[in-house]
This record gives structure tokens, C-alpha cells and sequence, in this order.
């Protein structure tokens, strides 16, 4: 008899993940400890599920996602005096998502049993556009302990659409031997 823990095994099911990233980075000294870096990066993430009858010559469904992404991130960081460093900068990025898909779409039949609908490929996208800013300063307060206070300022435009957010934090650290810091 058939295993009932089978639901479907005249199907093939494919999924895939892929991540490329190139980043490139170029740093110099501002004077003292400080420096200065320019981070330009590229990069395409895909997300991808199909699925066919057992040999079908192709996927009968199919949906991917598929970002490409542009970002800049120019840095200032450093030792800024005995008790104080500095992290600071500016980051830009431009993402388009890109969504496909392969469905059988059915939006003018009257009546759909029983019909085997060829499936049709359909694609929407979105953009974003984002800059942000940012400042976190450690301040020194003795030998164990370690306060750093931080902002963050982000601008998004979605598909026309405004977003704004402040993110402030405020992080304590305490050293307690050479190995553990809490």
C-alpha cells in the first residue's frame, strides 16, 4: 500500500539562497587615532522556491525575491582624547526588490474545476532610497567601566513613501578581568 506519511512524491520541489556581496574599502589617518573610511558596496540576494510534477520539462510554480542593493558608508572613528573615542558617519543605500513569480491565474474564467490553467509569469518591484547618520561616543569613566551614548537618524523613501526613525541608545560596559567584559 501507499506510506500515508507521503503527501506528494510525483513532485519536485526546489528552493535555493543565494547571497554576492562585493565590498570594497579604503581607509586613511585623520591625524592622532583617528581615521577615515569609504566603504562602497554591491550586492544581489535572491530567494528562490519552484515546484513541478515528476518530469515536467519545467516548474509549473515558481516565486523568487530578488534584491539588488547599492550602499556607501563613509566612517570617522578613533581615539578622539584619553577618555573619549569617537564613531561617527554617514550611509546611503539604494535597494530594488524585484518579485517574480509563475502562477496559473485564472482572473477571467467563469468556472476554474477542473481546468488545467498554463501558468503565467508575474513581476512587481519595489525601491528604496535611505540615508542615515550616526554617533556613538565612549566615554572612558574609569578603568572598568565604559558608557557609550549613541544616536542613530534614518530616512527611508519606499515607493514614494516617507519613513523617518531616532534610534538612541545608551550602553554600559564593565570590564571585569581581561577575558569578560559585561
Amino acid at each position: 500500500g501507499k506510506n500515508p506519511l507521503v503527501i506528494m512524491d510525483d513532485a519536485d520541489l526546489n528552493t535555493a539562497v543565494k547571497f554576492f556581496r562585493l565590498i570594497a574599502t579604503y581607509t586613511r589617518s585623520l591625524g592622532g587615532d583617528m581615521k577615515l573610511t569609504l566603504s562602497p558596496a554591491w550586492g544581489r540576494d535572491t530567494l528562490s522556491f519552484s515546484g513541478a510534477q515528476a518530469e515536467a520539462a519545467g516548474p509549473f510554480t515558481s516565486v523568487g525575491i530578488v534584491n539588488n542593493t547599492m550602499s556607501y558608508r563613509l566612517r570617522a572613528y578613533g581615539r578622539a582624547s584619553k577618555r573619549f573615542t569617537v564613531d561617527t558617519g554617514i550611509d546611503l543605500l539604494s535597494r530594488v526588490t524585484r518579485y517574480e513569480a509563475l502562477v496559473p491565474v485564472d482572473d477571467n474564467l467563469i468556472s476554474t474545476q477542473g481546468i488545467d490553467i498554463p501558468p503565467s509569469q508575474v513581476f512587481r518591484g519595489a525601491a528604496t532610497l535611505g540615508v542615515g547618520t550616526y554617533l556613538d561616543l565612549g566615554i572612558d569613566v574609569n578603568s572598568k567601566w565604559k558608557l557609550v551614548p549613541s544616536l542613530r537618524l534614518d530616512s527611508y523613501l519606499i515607493e514614494g513613501q516617507d519613513k523617518f526613525s531616532i534610534d538612541p541608545r545608551l550602553v554600559a560596559k564593565y570590564k571585569y578581568n581581561k577575558t569578560f567584559t559585561f
